[in-house]
Protein backbone atom coordinates (compact mmCIF):
# COMPACT_ATOMS: atom_id res chain seq x y z
CA UNK A 1 0.00 0.00 0.00
CA UNK A 2 0.98 3.33 -0.79
CA UNK A 3 1.77 5.89 1.95
CA UNK A 4 1.09 9.24 2.05
CA UNK A 5 2.88 12.04 4.23
CA UNK A 6 2.10 15.56 4.16
CA UNK A 7 4.77 18.00 5.38
CA UNK A 8 4.50 21.50 6.95
CA UNK A 9 5.92 24.40 7.82
CA UNK A 10 5.21 26.51 11.33
CA UNK A 11 3.23 28.81 9.08
CA UNK A 12 1.47 26.65 7.01
CA UNK A 13 -0.15 24.46 10.73
CA UNK A 14 -1.51 28.25 11.22
CA UNK A 15 -3.76 28.59 7.92
CA UNK A 16 -4.79 24.56 8.24
CA UNK A 17 -6.21 25.94 12.02
CA UNK A 18 -7.47 28.86 10.62
CA UNK A 19 -9.23 26.75 7.70
CA UNK A 20 -10.85 24.11 10.17
CA UNK A 21 -11.95 26.33 12.63
CA UNK A 22 -13.57 28.41 9.88
CA UNK A 23 -14.87 25.27 8.83
CA UNK A 24 -16.80 24.13 11.94
CA UNK A 25 -18.13 27.26 12.49
CA UNK A 26 -19.64 27.56 9.11
CA UNK A 27 -20.97 23.61 9.92
CA UNK A 28 -22.83 24.96 13.22
CA UNK A 29 -24.63 27.71 11.54
CA UNK A 30 -25.84 25.60 8.39
CA UNK A 31 -26.72 22.85 11.06
CA UNK A 32 -28.81 26.39 13.57
CA UNK A 33 -30.43 27.59 9.93
CA UNK A 34 -31.21 24.06 9.05
CA UNK A 35 -33.37 23.86 12.24
CA UNK A 36 -35.10 27.20 11.62
CA UNK A 37 -36.15 26.68 8.21
CA UNK A 38 -39.46 25.89 8.78
CA UNK A 39 -40.07 29.41 10.70
CA UNK A 40 -38.89 31.59 7.14
CA UNK A 41 -40.67 31.95 4.25
CA UNK A 42 -39.11 29.10 1.96
CA UNK A 43 -38.82 31.73 -0.68
CA UNK A 44 -36.09 33.13 1.43
CA UNK A 45 -34.43 30.22 2.30
CA UNK A 46 -31.88 29.87 -0.33
CA UNK A 47 -29.94 26.58 -0.83
CA UNK A 48 -27.45 25.16 -3.50
CA UNK A 49 -27.94 22.00 -4.72
CA UNK A 50 -24.81 20.07 -7.01
CA UNK A 51 -25.73 21.16 -10.93
CA UNK A 52 -29.02 23.28 -9.98
CA UNK A 53 -27.18 25.98 -8.29
CA UNK A 54 -28.57 28.47 -6.03
CA UNK A 55 -32.45 28.16 -5.60
CA UNK A 56 -35.19 28.82 -3.10
CA UNK A 57 -36.37 25.65 -0.70
CA UNK A 58 -39.74 25.63 -2.15
CA UNK A 59 -38.26 25.41 -5.63
CA UNK A 60 -36.32 22.30 -4.50
CA UNK A 61 -39.15 20.61 -2.92
CA UNK A 62 -41.43 21.42 -5.81
CA UNK A 63 -38.37 20.29 -8.59
CA UNK A 64 -37.99 16.97 -6.05
CA UNK A 65 -34.33 17.75 -5.08
CA UNK A 66 -34.95 17.57 -1.49
CA UNK A 67 -37.75 16.52 0.78
CA UNK A 68 -39.26 13.90 -2.43
CA UNK A 69 -41.50 17.17 -3.10
CA UNK A 70 -43.93 16.92 -0.73
CA UNK A 71 -46.10 19.85 -0.99
CA UNK A 72 -49.74 18.82 -1.92
CA UNK A 73 -53.03 20.60 -3.72
CA UNK A 74 -55.40 21.22 -1.69
CA UNK A 75 -57.77 24.02 -3.85
CA UNK A 76 -57.00 25.12 -7.60
CA UNK A 77 -59.51 27.37 -9.60
CA UNK A 78 -58.89 28.38 -13.33
CA UNK A 79 -62.01 31.02 -12.97
CA UNK A 80 -63.30 30.21 -16.25
CA UNK A 81 -66.80 29.27 -14.41
CA UNK A 82 -68.62 31.20 -11.22
CA UNK A 83 -66.40 30.45 -8.11
CA UNK A 84 -67.43 29.66 -4.50
CA UNK A 85 -66.45 30.26 -1.44
CA UNK A 86 -64.83 34.11 -1.92
CA UNK A 87 -66.22 37.07 -0.85
CA UNK A 88 -66.57 37.96 -4.62
CA UNK A 89 -68.03 35.57 -7.59
CA UNK A 90 -67.33 38.24 -10.25
CA UNK A 91 -65.50 37.25 -13.50
CA UNK A 92 -64.10 39.79 -16.10
CA UNK A 93 -62.35 38.77 -19.23
CA UNK A 94 -59.15 40.44 -19.84
CA UNK A 95 -58.15 40.11 -23.17
CA UNK A 96 -59.11 36.42 -23.13
CA UNK A 97 -58.31 35.64 -20.19
CA UNK A 98 -61.44 34.52 -17.56
CA UNK A 99 -60.47 36.19 -13.83
CA UNK A 100 -61.75 37.36 -10.71
CA UNK A 101 -62.32 40.51 -10.62
CA UNK A 102 -62.10 43.52 -10.82
CA UNK A 103 -61.57 45.39 -7.73
CA UNK A 104 -60.38 48.70 -7.01
CA UNK A 105 -59.00 51.23 -3.92
CA UNK A 106 -57.55 49.19 -0.98
CA UNK A 107 -59.08 46.15 -1.76
CA UNK A 108 -59.03 41.84 -1.63
CA UNK A 109 -59.81 38.32 -2.65
CA UNK A 110 -60.88 36.84 0.22
CA UNK A 111 -61.70 32.65 1.04
CA UNK A 112 -61.07 30.90 4.01
CA UNK A 113 -60.12 27.46 4.39
CA UNK A 114 -61.13 24.77 6.54
CA UNK A 115 -60.51 21.44 7.49
CA UNK A 116 -56.70 21.59 6.39
CA UNK A 117 -54.87 18.49 6.66
CA UNK A 118 -51.83 17.99 8.70
CA UNK A 119 -49.06 20.24 7.84
CA UNK A 120 -45.93 22.96 8.97
CA UNK A 121 -46.60 25.30 5.98
CA UNK A 122 -49.03 26.97 3.42
CA UNK A 123 -48.14 27.93 0.16
CA UNK A 124 -50.22 30.06 -2.79
CA UNK A 125 -49.70 30.74 -6.21
CA UNK A 126 -51.90 32.72 -8.45
CA UNK A 127 -51.68 35.17 -11.58
CA UNK A 128 -52.14 38.80 -11.02
CA UNK A 129 -53.43 41.05 -13.33
CA UNK A 130 -52.53 44.70 -13.18
CA UNK A 131 -54.81 46.68 -14.77
CA UNK A 132 -54.58 50.21 -15.85
CA UNK A 133 -52.45 53.10 -14.63
CA UNK A 134 -50.84 51.86 -11.72
CA UNK A 135 -48.27 54.00 -10.85
CA UNK A 136 -45.83 52.08 -8.67
CA UNK A 137 -49.00 51.04 -6.45
CA UNK A 138 -48.02 47.84 -3.94
CA UNK A 139 -49.79 44.43 -4.65
CA UNK A 140 -49.57 42.03 -1.49
CA UNK A 141 -50.55 38.94 -0.30
CA UNK A 142 -51.93 38.04 3.86
CA UNK A 143 -52.18 34.83 5.70
CA UNK A 144 -54.94 35.05 8.08
CA UNK A 145 -53.94 38.68 8.14
CA UNK A 146 -50.22 38.92 8.03
CA UNK A 147 -48.69 40.21 4.96
CA UNK A 148 -46.07 37.58 3.59
CA UNK A 149 -45.42 38.94 0.09
CA UNK A 150 -45.87 42.24 -1.55
CA UNK A 151 -44.19 44.17 -4.48
CA UNK A 152 -44.88 47.59 -6.19
CA UNK A 153 -45.92 47.79 -9.93
CA UNK A 154 -46.26 50.41 -12.95
CA UNK A 155 -48.80 50.39 -15.76
CA UNK A 156 -47.57 48.59 -18.57
CA UNK A 157 -47.78 45.21 -21.01
CA UNK A 158 -49.37 43.87 -23.59
CA UNK A 159 -52.85 43.41 -22.48
CA UNK A 160 -55.68 45.37 -23.40
CA UNK A 161 -58.50 45.44 -20.82
CA UNK A 162 -60.09 47.89 -18.32
CA UNK A 163 -60.31 51.05 -19.49
CA UNK A 164 -58.29 50.92 -22.81
CA UNK A 165 -56.61 53.86 -22.55
CA UNK A 166 -53.45 52.22 -21.05
CA UNK A 167 -52.01 48.69 -21.55
CA UNK A 168 -52.53 46.02 -19.01
CA UNK A 169 -50.65 42.91 -18.09
CA UNK A 170 -50.11 39.69 -16.13
CA UNK A 171 -47.71 38.77 -13.67
CA UNK A 172 -47.96 35.21 -14.10
CA UNK A 173 -46.62 32.25 -11.44
CA UNK A 174 -46.27 34.44 -8.07
CA UNK A 175 -45.77 31.98 -5.66
CA UNK A 176 -45.41 32.62 -1.87
CA UNK A 177 -44.88 30.40 1.27
CA UNK A 178 -45.23 30.80 4.71
CA UNK A 179 -45.02 28.48 8.03
CA UNK A 180 -48.70 27.18 9.22
CA UNK A 181 -50.14 24.72 11.27
CA UNK A 182 -53.71 25.69 12.19
CA UNK A 183 -56.22 23.92 10.58
CA UNK A 184 -57.87 27.29 8.96
CA UNK A 185 -56.42 29.61 6.85
CA UNK A 186 -57.93 32.80 5.96
CA UNK A 187 -55.87 33.96 1.84
CA UNK A 188 -56.56 37.49 0.87
CA UNK A 189 -55.37 38.43 -2.50
CA UNK A 190 -54.67 42.37 -2.26
CA UNK A 191 -53.81 45.61 -3.37
CA UNK A 192 -53.51 49.20 -2.33
CA UNK A 193 -54.94 51.55 -5.30
CA UNK A 194 -56.29 54.91 -4.96
CA UNK A 195 -58.47 55.62 -7.69
CA UNK A 196 -61.72 54.76 -9.15
CA UNK A 197 -62.04 51.49 -11.03
CA UNK A 198 -61.42 52.70 -14.47
CA UNK A 199 -58.48 54.37 -13.36
CA UNK A 200 -56.52 51.41 -11.87
CA UNK A 201 -57.75 47.76 -10.90
CA UNK A 202 -56.93 44.21 -10.76
CA UNK A 203 -57.84 40.21 -10.78
CA UNK A 204 -56.50 37.39 -10.23
CA UNK A 205 -56.15 33.53 -12.03
CA UNK A 206 -54.99 30.18 -12.26
CA UNK A 207 -55.05 30.20 -8.13
CA UNK A 208 -53.28 26.86 -6.56
CA UNK A 209 -53.12 26.79 -2.13
CA UNK A 210 -51.01 23.61 -1.18
CA UNK A 211 -50.02 22.97 1.86
CA UNK A 212 -46.47 20.78 2.97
Amino acid sequence: MARVSFEFKKGDLIWVSLVVVLLCVGFGVAQWDNTKAMFHDASDVKITIDGEGDMSLQNASDLGLIGGGGWNLIYSDDFESIPSGWDSNTLYDCDGHSILGRKTGTACFVRTFSDLPSHVEVAVKVDYFVIDSWDNRKAYIEFDNKQIWSTNYGMGGLLSCGSGTWSDRIEPNIWTSWYHTGSTLTLEICAALNNNINDESFGIDNIEVYVL
